[in-house]
């Protein structure tokens, strides 16, 4: 397939468009967490995103309240933090010493807690308090006017003021009925507020929602607003209060959302008056009350507005249901927690906050994609190996008797992205190793006895259907597996034998029986197989075939050499660098006569030094899509630059592996501290992701479609690819690469084009090419700066066809959207 060299102007030409057009990203690199998250040992009432510094370098964190005493280990009364960045929980320094029952954040940043407390820590806050991110205070006086008042729903304005629903009758000196106005300064009534009348025993807000154009929508027990007759329901329109129809029977609305019609969307247990038929849901436009088609089924505890428009509702029954606009239909199975609090995630996921209903849930839970995901605890023991399967999955082995306390995922299992699941039975032992064969086949290495429920003496192939054992097996613990260019696999460890093969601490299996591939004197521990084809062992060996090698060898040639020099002591991790020097980490302060701390670099003559090293042994290395080196070590993770280190994380790293998006997985032996890992295993990701999506066309080109596709994803300081096939056998071609998508039809440029054939990406940048056999390349270097970060383009090929008898015909591939990342 034809590979040019990189488009001579590059990204360089689209310099002062991108000044023009393009606003950089601010990108940062962090840790999320793999998998579960932890829960909170009691009930949730409201949650809420919040940014405690707001334009400052910390991310969003989710704010929780409710009746519990603690979260996952962390002792938190009521209320609590929930970092996403990195699935750890954390406390205020005071608490609230009752209830919370309703968040909000103010346009400023403040976060306002509401519920039915009297104090925060130290601080007398009646029902209501504001925390600026150091100090709580009281806001304006707090609520008062019944023996214990509470606030039960809050709500900003379009404005910026804050609305409380709730029980009270005043707030700070001014007497208010239930609801109530903060301006930032004062508090304020409306009008006379709601109430139940002077017989009624109970009285209470328990949604407000402001709308866009100034109303205020109110739901509770009460019969009256403003001293006439409402039930259940009403609207204040900044000077009076107004009934909703004949508003509701048998029950109230727990949540209101405005939608951008201006309809208010009422969930909770009542019924419409006027038609009783309508439960639990009802949209009130202005004049009149619907249904949501038939209904949610059961009370809704809280409801959200999706990007989408699309409503998702938490019901009593522990399910989530969704409302599309024609149906409501079940996500997923239920849930066991009974939702009083749902939130979309930054990646279109939901998170479930409420009241357990199941002894095998706490009161937390996420949706991933294809289902309802319990709180657990993830690993309980190391990982030791990570690897990606065929279709883009990530595979971990360690040690590890369950994930997610399902002993069917021991020792092995398989990620896609959401959710963990077992690989063909598993195996019956600690997992050191794995490796994925050039047929797509996964490898597993490492103390087991069976794999699926076959005999697989420490090493098993597993075909995507079964596992099969790799011939006897071998007698000793696997530690490294490597696949060589032609298939065969390399296995290296603390064996001898496999059956009555001599195989020496390392082996080669060449898919049908074991060959011995020198003689090693000590273990090896890591093995990488270079571009060049040449295979490199590290490890705690000093001697390969009698020759002095210590603790890292070459075979080339058909035979094993040292490199010149040596790390002095023993090697944990190899891998190469995208400019073909090979990267050594272990245990050693020296490399040859240069001083290495426990990593180095080897450019094929002398060694170097990066930077200052790390402290404690690496154990694991891998690259960033722009090059940059992660190194994964017993003290710390940091990564290198070329530059400088940068310190991720504690250490514990022990193996690291690529998502199909880039991210980067880490599997390692401890619970992961600094600053936002998960227990054994976390991802790296970025906030500037790389993006490669398909514009499809339906052009035609004379012998059939140009189908185009990207090679990877488009990252600064790498090289994107891209390959075409389909062109007619005389055809020219142009590849174009521009900053928008004109959709621009080929006809008015060109009077012979094809029909349906489009110009999807402008052409800042044109290159001519000439297909062979068919096919064409494109390749553009992208400057390994983040200012890039961000920036779209539009990638596609034109097909020119002189062959016709008249006119070329002029035809067009699809396109490809891409988004520029930075790691």
């Amino acid at each position: 397939m034809p590979d040019p060299r990189p488009l001579p102007v590059s990204l360089g030409a689209f310099t002062l468009l991108l000044v023009a057009v393009h606003s950089p990203a601010q990108c940062d690199t962090r840790w999320i967490e793999g998998l579960g998250l932890p829960g909170v040992a009691g009930a949730v009432h409201a949650a809420h995103w919040w940014d405690p510094d707001g334009p400052g370098p910390r991310t969003e964190v989710l704010v929780v309240g409710g009746e519990f005493d603690s979260c996952y280990t962390v002792a938190a009364r009521n209320l609590a933090i929930w970092d996403p960045a990195t699935g750890q929980w954390s406390a205020f320094a005071s608490q609230p010493d009752n209830p919370v029952l309703a968040l909000a954040v103010l346009p400023n940043g403040d976060l306002v807690v509401g519920g039915r407390f009297v104090n925060v820590g130290t601080t007398p806050a009646s029902a209501i308090a504001r925390f600026d991110g150091t100090n709580w205070s009281p806001l304006g006086g707090g609520l008062s006017g019944y023996y214990s008042p509470s606030a039960i729903s809050l709500a900003v304005g379009p404005g910026g003021d804050l609305f409380v629903g709730g029980l009270f009758q005043t707030v700070g000196s001014v007497a208010a009925r239930n609801v109530a106005r903060w301006d930032g300064a004062a508090w304020h009534a409306l009008g006379a507020g709601v109430s139940s009348g002077p017989l009624a025993l109970l009285e209470a807000v328990s949604a407000v929602a402001p709308a866009p154009n100034g109303d205020v929508y109110v739901s509770g027990f009460f019969e009256l607003a403003g001293g006439s007759p409402a039930a259940a329901c009403a609207r204040w329109d900044g000077a009076s209060w107004h009934p909703l129809g004949a508003g509701f029977v048998n029950g109230v609305a727990n949540r209101i959302v405005i939608e951008p019609s201006g309809d208010a969307v009422f969930a909770g247990s009542f019924a419409v008056a006027s038609n009783p038929q309508v439960r639990y849901a009802a949209r009130w436009n202005g004049t009149a009350w619907s249904g949501l088609g038939t209904g949610p089924g059961a009370e809704p505890r809280s409801l959200v507005r999706l990007s989408n428009g699309e409503l998702l509702a938490g019901l009593t029954t522990t399910e989530i249901v969704r409302w599309d606009g024609q149906t409501w239909s079940a996500v997923g199975s239920a849930t066991g927690v009974e939702a009083r609090a749902l939130l979309t995630t930054p990646s279109g996921g939901y998170l479930a906050l409420g009241w357990p209903r199941s002894q095998d849930y706490r009161a937390f839970v996420r949706w991933t994609g294809a289902s309802w995901e319990a709180v657990s605890n993830g690993f309980d023991q190391p990982i030791r190996a990570v690897t990606s399967a065929a279709n883009g999955d990530l595979v971990v082995g360690g040690d590890f008797p369950v994930v997610n306390q399902d002993p069917a995922l021991a020792h092995i299992a398989r990620y896609d992205g959401a959710a963990w699941t077992a690989i063909g039975g598993g195996v019956d032992g600690p997992v050191h190793a794995l490796a994925r064969l050039a047929n797509g086949d996964l490898v597993a290495a490492g103390e087991f006895t069976s794999a699926g429920g076959v005999a697989a003496t420490r090493i098993a192939r597993f075909d995507g259907v079964a596992w099969h054992p790799l011939g006897s097996g071998l007698d000793g613990v696997p530690r490294a597996l490597a696949v060589l260019a032609n298939g065969d696999l390399i296995a290296g460890g603390s064996f001898q034998n496999s059956g009555t093969t001599v195989l020496p601490h390392v082996g080669r299996w060449d898919g049908t029986s074991w060959h011995a591939m020198g003689a090693f004197d000590g273990d090896v521990l890591a093995l990488c197989a270079l571009t060049t084809g040449e295979l490199v062992a590290g490890g705690r060996f000093t001697n390969v075939n009698g020759s002095w090698a210590p603790f890292v060898a070459r075979f080339a040639g058909g035979s094993w050499s040292s490199l010149g020099s040596w790390p002095a002591w023993w090697v944990h991790a190899l891998a190469e660098a995208d400019n073909g020097d090979l990267l050594v980490g272990g245990r050693f302060q020296s490399a040859g006569s240069v001083p290495c701390s426990n990593v180095a670099r080897f450019d094929g003559s002398g060694w170097s030094p990066l930077g200052p090293g790390v402290t404690g042994s690496a154990d694991a290395l891998a690259l960033l899509p722009n090059g940059d080196v992660l190194i994964g070590g017993a003290d710390q993770t940091v990564r290198w630059d070329g530059h400088a280190m940068t310190v991720l994380g504690d250490g514990g790293v022990l193996a690291f592996g690529r998502f199909a998006d880039d991210d980067v997985a880490a599997g390692g032996r401890s619970v992961f501290q600094q600053p936002e890992l998960a227990a054994y295993f976390a991802r790296l990701t970025t906030t500037c992701p790389a993006d490669a999506a398909s514009i499809p066309t339906p052009c035609i080109g004379p012998i059939g479609p140009l189908a185009l596709a990207g090679r990877g994803l488009p990252w600064v300081g790498t090289t994107y690819r891209s390959t075409v096939t389909g062109f007619a056998p005389a055809a020219l071609g142009a590849a174009l690469l521009g900053l928008t998508s004109p959709n621009l039809p080929l006809s008015s440029i060109w009077p012979n084009a094809l029909p349906s054939c489009n110009q999807l990406a402008s052409s800042e940048a044109l290159q001519l090419v000439l297909p062979t056999a068919g096919a064409a390349g494109f390749a553009f270097s992208i400057p390994n700066d983040p200012l890039f970060a961000g920036l779209p383009l539009f990638h596609q090929f034109l097909q020119f066809d002189p062959s016709n008898a008249g006119l070329p015909t002029l035809s067009a591939s699809n396109a490809l959207a891409l988004t520029i990342g930075a790691f």
